[in-house]
């Protein structure tokens, strides 16, 4: 005796197959990583309009890892040429300038908005060429033990950050890009927006999750000149 398959179950059973189908074709991103986009798509959106928004611009153009994303990025740092607050410095974890002295090599008397620049994406061992086979997955925590200081123009917020390199096909960590924290002093400019002004650079000195060597964002600041 045949047994009749309703058609509403055959019907969703053929939806079913060309979803499995269309998943196989395209790669099924339940699995791996997302890739970074091809290089006709735009770059991500930006939004300084508050401090939060401004660090998730930062953490799109570098998860986006295209030299199309350079004006979002630098868009982060405030240049004083351009609008009526302070202009963008950071200043290095002591440790990372001096040992980076003893090593013979330069320390900038003021890391600015040009040399920021050019540390995004400018020769091989700026920000987005340091693995530049690897998915880059950027965090900013807040610091537990440092709270915010929120004000009218003035707001400075405490993270822990983390660049990690991650391996395309296995979402594997290959290496840690940078680990530490960052003090960041934002102010907001007369268009409405806010923009990092100052960046206080601070390794952790407590805890290493990954087992690998861990770099500051200054120390990799450093290492692009």
């Amino acid at each position: 005796m045949r047994t009749i398959v309703p058609r509403s179950m055959r019907m969703r059973s053929m939806l079913v197959l060309l979803v499995l189908l269309a998943a196989a074709a395209t790669g099924c991103k339940f699995f791996r990583p997302d890739t970074p986009p091809p290089p006709g798509d735009p770059p991500p959106p930006f939004d300084y309009s508050q401090p939060e928004q401004t660090l998730e611009t930062l953490r799109l153009a570098i998860e986006d890892k295209r030299s199309l994303s350079a004006g979002n990025y630098i868009g982060v740092f405030a240049d004083s040429t351009l609008e009526q607050i302070p202009g963008y410095h950071q200043f290095f974890y002591p440790e990372d300038a001096v040992l980076w002295a003893q090593s013979g090599r330069n320390v900038p008397e003021d890391w600015n908005v040009r040399l920021e620049r050019r540390f995004f994406d400018v020769g091989p061992t700026s920000l987005i060429n340091v693995n530049p086979n690897a998915i880059y997955e950027v965090t900013f925590s807040k610091d537990l033990e440092n709270p915010d200081r929120e004000g009218i123009d003035v707001t400075v917020l405490h993270r822990q950050y983390q660049v990690l390199a991650l391996d395309p096909t296995s979402g594997a960590i290959i290496e840690v890009i940078a680990y530490g924290f960052a003090d960041l002093t934002f102010h907001q400019a007369p268009s409405g927006d806010w923009r990092i002004t100052r960046w206080d650079d601070r390794r952790d000195l407590v805890v290493n999750p990954y087992g690998l060597p861990q770099v500051t964002w200054g120390q990799r600041r450093l290492e692009s000149q």
